[in-house]
């Protein structure tokens, strides 16, 4: 751990995305290799949907995106991959209770991590989960952190 002159190491921001999987790609699971590209001419994909779609109990519920948390630090070079997950969609609901409980952990885990911000790009979830951490009809550029232990603010990038 750093010496109380070097508290400063310990404030991170997290970052957020949700990235799109790619679909029609072939995994071996007995070696864990990316083979490559499941492309069937067109007929040859069109009769394996309709056999998916006739097989009993089958679900078109596979995940089509990654949410990943990113924590990076302000002043070092710290970063490092804190959460995935995999969804059918990303909402502001989804969002809500995920980033709060990975503030929560870094500010009260023994590591003793300071939020000072989150980042994310301008997708619609993203935007409606930012203005829920304010007042309404207002421009929302930060929130108070209740897992802080001094008062401190994390600041929307």
């Amino acid at each position: 751990m750093y010496s109380t002159d070097d508290v400063w190491k310990n404030y991170v921001g997290i970052l957020f995305d949700k990235i799109k999987i790619k679909s029609d790609l072939v995994y071996d699971k007995h070696t864990g290799e990316l083979i490559g590209y499941c492309n069937l001419d067109k007929v040859g994909n069109q009769i394996m949907d309709m056999e998916r779609s006739f097989k009993e109990g089958s679900s078109n519920d596979i995940a089509k995106y990654m949410l990943v948390l990113m924590v990076r630090d302000v002043a070092t070079d710290l970063k490092f991959p804190l959460a995935g997950f995999a969804t059918l969609s990303i909402t502001a609901d989804f969002l809500c209770p995920i980033i709060w409980k990975a503030i929560r952990i870094l500010e009260t885990s023994a590591a003793q991590l300071k939020v000072l911000f989150l980042t994310c790009d301008g997708a619609s979830a993203n935007r409606i989960f930012l203005n829920l951490q304010g007042q309404v009809n207002d421009f929302v550029y930060f929130t108070e952190n209740p897992f802080s232990e001094d008062v401190r603010k994390i600041y929307f990038v």
